[in-house]
């Protein structure tokens, strides 16, 4: 490191200005503003912080960004002396303290914090420490329903309870809220009492020493009042710090009072089975919630339109998501064994994916976003799977619901198709390779990670022609993304100096096809044309132009029958000639019928799943390594896979 940094203090002693950005999944949304949730000055063990949290808005190719994990921004100088380690388990633990408020004023689930990116930003440095979390970020998943964040009143929480003579207890009682809504799902009803009556615990003190103000009387007084005094004279709190829940937390509900203590105590001391404890806490845990809320809105003193806003819709209600799915049916088909080879028991592959996101007009604060689903059944040969009824169970922003009824998603009804399957493993892979990745203009790297975004978009448009039934149209875009992947393997293979030569005559190369052809009508136009190599020579374009030689590159590393086929595959779909060997079905001894149903074009899928998936997975493989990326170990599985297909699929043109 530098050892002049230019920050100083008053005194003149050198500070360091660092930067760490920290994540946690939550079903929380801040709107996206420009400075949508900010704390000045929030102290740490290494001095002061500014803490943004807001809402990670992810671009994923929709009309409108997706939105992802709540994002908080922490910046602060430091004295000079602690590591980077140091600086952001500090940041961290400091951002972690507030997001239990966060998520009892929103009443939504709030996930554990972690770092994700952390560096130091001390000025004209020459070296500065950097630290990344390396974590696969969803890309084209349907996101969880959030809540919208009343970020200012959220504020005015915060302020209320760090500001109160009773902050420690108000802050346990808060942890133990936001600790209860991680468990608030079907099932896990024992975990939520058992924190939300340690939450009333925290604040029993804070209840009884305000009554007692209140009152202005001691706390023998109030016991003897209420009828709970010890009758041997012992200390007052016998009873009344129950007695304290019961009238005051609980507000005077005492069956419910009972019951949550009876589950929290039968939970923690082990004298109830589990399935008692859960049969009492299930049908009062939401009432519980309520009060324990409501307690610690009322304690922390906070302000009454604050108040009335925390407990209107839609933060009335707890919210975690989760999403289950269910689908009933029948397996249809004689035999034995009704799994497919290579699995254990009949399965269903349930792919779900978004296929668009946008703005609703009436609503700034709900996005319209739409689903895609895909169920495809693994089964054995001669086995079919009819579809009855399906259930979706999920929390809405006002709690659990269940969708049920007929399927309208795509279910296929025939057996698995191993190369679809595979197509789609390899497109869920690569949607989180290549998306916003942030590149020098100028570097050699930025037309090649373009490329690799072609064969991504691509392999996508194969898949969505071979389900249509166009797979003869499929196997053209195919190959183009073996050629493309070719050349990706080509120049990750080379040292990075002679890659960037080699791109830089790749470009010269598509330049002066581009002249060769604009000439050609120019002249025959009569016109002039000005060679944009010329332009580009006459910019400061290096070297000399390369031509990539797409069968060599394949024999080189072992793929030159593989090129060899797809070529032919190519020739027989797409000359004019041979059109008619795909393109029509013999329907009796003297006809023919052109198209239709009965055409010939599904022969094709197989070969056209596997060139583009099997060439996606070699350019996948290729980016990593030019872009010193860690290479997803799924790649390699997948290529075997691949490597399997193609060999049954030989297999089967020799039969």
């Amino acid at each position: 490191m530098s050892a002049s940094p230019p920050i100083c203090d008053d005194s003149g002693s050198a500070r360091r200005r660092f930067i760490v950005a920290l994540a946690a999944d939550s079903d929380v949304r801040i709107r996206d503003e420009v400075v949508p949730m900010r704390l000045i000055g929030v102290p740490t063990d290494v001095g002061p912080v500014d803490i943004v949290f807001r809402t990670r808005y992810s671009p994923e190719g929709f009309e409108h960004p997706v939105p992802r994990e709540l994002w908080i921004d922490v910046r602060g100088d430091v004295a000079d002396g602690p590591a980077l380690s140091d600086v952001v388990t500090a940041y961290a633990n400091a951002a972690a303290g507030f997001l239990p408020a966060i998520a009892t004023s929103a009443n939504a689930w709030v996930g554990d914090i972690e770092p994700k990116i952390a560096f130091e930003a001390t000025p004209a440095l020459a070296e500065r420490s950097f630290f990344q979390n390396f974590v696969a970020e969803p890309q084209k998943t349907m996101p969880s329903p959030r809540r919208i964040l009343d970020a200012a009143t959220t504020v005015q929480l915060l302020q209320a309870v760090h500001g109160h003579p009773g902050r420690e207890r108000l802050l346990r009682a808060i942890a133990q809220y936001a600790l209860a809504l991680s468990h608030w799902m079907p099932g896990r009803e024992t975990l939520a009492m058992a924190h939300l009556f340690i939450g009333m615990e925290a604040l029993t003190t804070l209840a009884r020493d305000r009554e007692l103000k209140r009152r202005d009387i001691s706390a023998e007084e109030l016991a003897d009042q209420w009828g709970v005094a010890d009758p041997r004279g012992g200390k007052p709190g016998y009873r009344l710090d129950s007695e304290v829940r019961r009238r005051i937390l609980f507000a005077g509900d005492n069956a419910t009072a009972k019951a949550a203590q009876e589950a929290r105590n039968g939970f923690s001391h082990s004298f109830l089975d589990f399935k008692r404890v859960r049969e009492i806490a299930e049908p009062i845990v939401n009432v519980t919630a309520d009060y324990l809320r409501a307690a610690i809105l009322d304690l922390s003193e906070l302000d009454a339109k604050s108040v009335e806003t925390l407990k209107s819709k839609p933060y009335d209600k707890p919210l975690r998501s989760f999403l289950t799915r269910y689908v009933w049916g029948t397996l249809l088909g004689a035999g034995e064994d009704l799994a497919a080879p290579d699995q254990e028991y009949p399965r269903l592959l349930w792919r779900s994916r978004l296929k668009s996101v946008r703005a609703n007009p009436d609503d700034p604060d709900r996005l319209l976003m739409q689903p895609e689903d895909t169920i495809t059944p693994s089964l054995a040969d001669g086995i079919s799977f009819q579809p009855t009824r399906w259930e979706i169970w999920g929390a809405a922003a006002s709690g659990a619901s269940v969708a049920e009824g007929q399927p309208d998603v795509d279910v296929s009804t025939a057996k698995v198709d191993p190369f679809a399957a595979l197509a789609g493993e390899v497109d869920q892979l690569a949607a989180g390779l290549g998306g916003g990745e942030m590149l020098e203009r100028a570097g050699s790297n930025v037309g090649l990670l373009a490329t690799y975004d072609h064969c991504r978009h691509r392999h996508a448009a194969v898949l969505l022609l071979v389900k249509q039934g166009f797979s003869s149209e499929a196997i053209g875009i195919a190959t183009a993304i073996f050629r493309d992947a070719l050349l990706l393997s080509e120049l990750a293979s080379e040292a990075p100096e002679s890659r960037a030569d080699r791109v830089a005559g790749l470009h010269l190369d598509g330049l002066q096809q581009v002249d060769a052809w604009m000439s050609r009508i120019a002249s025959s136009n009569g016109g002039a044309y000005e060679s944009l190599e010329a332009r580009a020579r006459a910019a400061g374009a290096p070297g000399s132009s390369w031509t990539p030689d797409y069968e060599e590159i394949a024999r080189s590393i072992g793929l030159k029958e593989d090129w060899a086929t797809a070529q032919s595959a190519v020739l027989a779909t797409g000359h004019p000639g041979l059109a008619k060997l795909s393109r029509f079905s013999r329907t009796a001894d003297d006809t023919v019928m052109v198209g239709g149903p009965h055409a010939n074009s599904r022969e094709m899928d197989p070969l056209a799943l596997l060139v583009a998936a099997a060439a996606l997975l070699r350019a996948s493989r290729a980016i990593c390594t030019i872009l010193g990326w860690i290479e997803p170990p799924k790649i390699a599985a997948l290529l075997d896979t691949a490597a399997q297909l193609a060999d049954s699929l030989n297999r089967n043109s020799l039969d």
